[in-house]
């Protein structure tokens, strides 16, 4: 790319100063009140080819824009249908109504947090993250394409999550739990849920050729879920550190192999009716299980418990807890559970971490003899 500054001079009509350059030939112009300002306008415009973005930004409104994005570059962005779900009800009921009349390279970081703390009233932080979120991936597209050169939501803070204690049962709860369930027809889903901590949807996605109960081994390789307007999709797990291989405890193998058993005697009284999908964990007639009539049926089962707060993500949290608090170490924890990162792990169970740590204290306390 070849870039020549030209001249500087004033316009007669209104005395504006224009300052001219030229990028591969292209005669490009700037102007503004003074000599100075039109030179540093200039400058600012070379630069930004420089860098590889555009000279200007582009004048489309945010509102055309997040339409042309939402129709077009978000399904092509292979994130999760659920994910791309999220994004366009969140651009199209949040973002479009308060900076839809904006072009695209007048919106400032300044407008971006605006919209973040308007919305403080009516949506949790969660909520609020995913709005950013969604924000941050349009702008960027719109950097690359070369319609910005700089993403506003970059410079803004996402919205931070409050500190809590991750939802988890006690142990006693746990075994209440669980001898209420030896019965359930999804005996076999709580106990893998409880005994390696996997995800709802990563369990509803197994097919038995992912378990090998001689092995003892399980591998997570898909999620299911439910997208509004769509209906139950199957999706890469949630991360790449998502796809892995558990190990089963023998409580857990002894329950899948039940499991199975019971299933075969399904399938021959359900005969032709039966859609074999090789699924561990299905309806009477073998097809896939909806994530939230199985949140019902814990829900359910919870009440029975003494524990109605519980969900199937709390017993997620209770081996994470379990862990940690009997000193296993942290990456490993984080491993079992399919963290992007130990940060994560950390962030989530902070509770535990802390008290882990004054654990080593009042250790090292009594070390010193001191009483």
């Amino acid at each position: 790319m070849r870039i020549t500054e030209g001249s500087v001079y004033q316009q007669s009509g209104d005395g504006r100063w224009v300052a001219t350059y030229h990028v591969d030939g292209r005669r490009q112009v700037v102007k503004a009140k003074t000599r100075a300002a039109a030179r540093a306008a200039r400058r600012d415009k070379i630069a930004r080819v420089m860098a590889g973005g555009p000279a200007s930004d582009s004048r489309a409104t945010v509102a055309s824009y997040a339409q042309q994005w939402i129709e077009t570059s978000l399904p092509a962005s292979g994130r999760r249908a659920s994910t791309q779900a999220l994004y366009r009800s969140l651009l199209t009921k949040h973002v479009v109504p308060r900076l839809g009349e904006y072009q695209l390279g007048k919106v400032t970081g300044a407008d971006v947090e605006a919209v973040l703390v308007a919305l403080e009233a009516t949506l949790g932080p969660s909520t609020r993250r995913s709005v950013y979120a969604a924000m941050r991936a349009m702008f960027d597209t719109a950097v690359r394409d070369r319609l910005l050169a700089v993403n506003p939501v970059v410079a803004v803070r996402r919205p931070r999550l409050p500190a809590r204690e991750a939802p988890h049962l006690e142990q006693e709860q746990l075994h209440t739990l669980l001898a209420l369930a030896q019965h359930d027809p999804l005996a076999a889903l709580w106990t893998l849920l409880a005994g390696t901590g996997m995800r709802r949807g990563e369990a509803l996605a197994l097919r038995w050729s992912d378990v090998d109960l001689d092995a003892a081994v399980v591998r997570v390789r898909r999620t299911l879920g439910r997208v509004d307007g769509v209906g139950l999709v199957e999706n890469e797990p949630k991360t790449a550190q998502s796809r892995r291989t558990l190990s089963l405890s023998r409580p857990v193998v002894t329950r899948l192999r039940t499991h199975k058993a019971a299933q075969a005697v399904q399938r021959l009284a359900a005969g032709a009716a039966w859609q074999d999908d090789d699924r561990v964990f299905t309806t009477e007639v073998g097809t896939p299980l909806d994530p939230r009539n199985v949140g019902r049926r814990f829900k359910s089962l919870a009440v029975r418990a003494g524990c109605p707060e519980a969900t199937p993500h709390t017993l997620r949290h209770t081996v994470a807890t379990t862990l940690l608090s009997q000193g296993h170490d942290l990456a490993a924890v984080s491993e079992l559970l399919g963290h992007s990162s130990k940060v994560i792990t950390l962030e989530v169970y902070s509770h535990v971490t802390a008290a882990s740590r004054q654990g080593l204290a009042d250790a090292l306390g009594d070390s010193l003899g001191l009483g």
